[in-house]
């Protein structure tokens, strides 16, 4: 019986690990943001209070996000599935009350910070479909 219970509780662990990391095969493949713009799109959505970020240990985290643990990748038609969408995120407007959601994808003006994703998932990793395109955020545990 207790040989029982371990395995299924392997079987299910393994499980969840393999739904929650679908998408971390593409990690690889995927396009990083530019650690250069870091402050640019963290002043996009926490205007003055940039500065004082810039202070915090939280500000290395975010360029460790950018560097190592962040891509943009394009999924093939009909492999994203039901990822959580970034216009179903909330957005961090409480320093920056005119940020809006992107009407159309765009690498270039992508700013992830603008959206309440889990930039430090329990997980493996996490997968965020942007907008309706079929481009996808993964973001690798730390």
């Amino acid at each position: 019986m207790k040989k029982t219970i371990i395995l299924f509780i392997s079987l299910f662990s393994f499980a969840v690990y393999s739904q929650e990391s679908d998408y971390s095969v593409y990690f690889k493949s995927g396009t990083k943001l530019n650690v250069n713009d870091l402050d640019q799109l963290l002043g996009q959505v926490y205007l003055e209070k940039t500065q004082e970020i810039k202070q915090t240990v939280r500000y290395e985290d975010y360029t460790e996000l950018l560097s190592h643990r962040m891509a943009i990748v394009q999924i093939p038609e009909g492999k994203i599935g039901s990822l959580l969408s970034t216009n179903d995120l909330p957005l961090n407007i409480e320093y920056n009350s005119e940020l809006t959601y992107d009407k159309d994808f765009n690498l270039s003006t992508f700013n992830p910070f603008k959206y309440d994703m889990n930039f430090f998932p329990n997980t493996p990793s996490v997968s965020y479909r942007i907008g309706n395109s079929n481009y996808i955020v993964i973001i690798l545990a730390k």
